[in-house]
């Protein structure tokens, strides 16, 4: 992968990510296998592992951005990227293209306190997958958060919500390309610690 940074005029910051990789993931071809003795009454069940095999993966991200300082105070960020993820085995074929833009506007207060403001699109096309129906799904997800940074930036303490709206949608998240997202209202406390 390749990245780059650049700082224009003085408050201005755009950059720009590309990853490409081909990862090959060792796994067991297994059966389940359930037995039932209908005179005794009795079950049984066992997996077996037939052989081992390796999967191999097609993954590919594009992210771009650009963060605007627009005083003392105030941050406004636009994101944009795109995965796209491709299983090429053929007994388990899988492909994911995902979209994602997002937008934040965030208050830093000279006591610490900081307030954020966050809207994602995302769409996801989805062929071959094992926990969602495939297709093509899109929606919006808001987010809140207000926080307090510990003076010399030691650390600081945020109050989450996401998904503000309680928006409900069809996701898949099996692949771990994302933070997990939740499909209700949720909220969080978060400490991070700086030394």
């Amino acid at each position: 992968g390749t990245g780059i940074d650049y700082k224009m005029a003085k408050s201005t910051y755009v950059g720009a990510e590309y990853l490409n990789r081909h990862l090959v993931e060792s796994d067991f071809d297994y059966l389940n296998c359930f037995e039932f003795d209908l005179d005794a009454g009795t079950e049984k069940s066992e997996i077996l592992f037939d052989d081992e095999l390796d999967i191999h993966i097609n993954q590919e991200k594009v992210k771009t951005y650009i963060y605007q300082v627009l005083s003392d105070r105030f941050v406004a960020t636009l994101d944009y990227s795109i995965d796209n993820y491709d299983n090429r085995d053929p007994d388990l074929r899988q492909s994911l293209d995902l979209h994602r833009a997002s937008s934040s506007v965030r208050y830093f207060d000279p006591s610490g306190i900081y307030v954020a403001a966050v809207g994602t699109w995302r769409e996801q096309e989805l062929s071959g997958s094992y926990f969602e129906e495939d297709g093509t799904s899109d929606f919006w997800i808001f987010d809140l958060a207000v926080g307090y940074r510990f003076p010399r930036r030691h650390g600081s303490v945020t109050f989450k919500v996401n998904n503000v709206f309680d928006e409900n949608f069809s996701y898949d998240q099996s692949l771990g390309i994302e933070e997990g997202l939740a499909e209700e209202r949720f909220y969080s406390i978060v400490f991070a610690a700086n030394f």
